[in-house]
């Protein structure tokens, strides 16, 4: 396909930037819900196959040790272990 030159540069259509976010805000909390459940749910397999006595997470206070603590406290509550 020949393009004029001015059009090379541009796009034809418009793309998503975030193409697995939903727009809409109640599948947007359900989708996050579900991967903090699946996390959860995945740390607390590898407490109990693991045997683990205790947890240590290094929080720094960005968002990736604020979200493996919570992920930490939601295993604790399912595996019903004091946090």
């Amino acid at each position: 396909i020949h393009l004029p030159e001015q059009k090379l540069d541009q796009l034809l259509r418009k793309i998503n930037p975030y193409p697995f976010v939903p727009a809409n805000d109640a599948q947007l909390s359900q989708r996050c819900h579900t991967i903090f459940q699946i996390q959860a749910n995945a740390l607390a397999k590898r407490i109990e196959h693991t045997h683990a006595e205790s947890m240590v997470i290094g929080i720094s206070g960005g968002l990736d040790s604020t979200l493996a603590l919570l992920v930490a406290v939601e295993a604790c509550r399912i595996l019903g272990l004091d946090r």
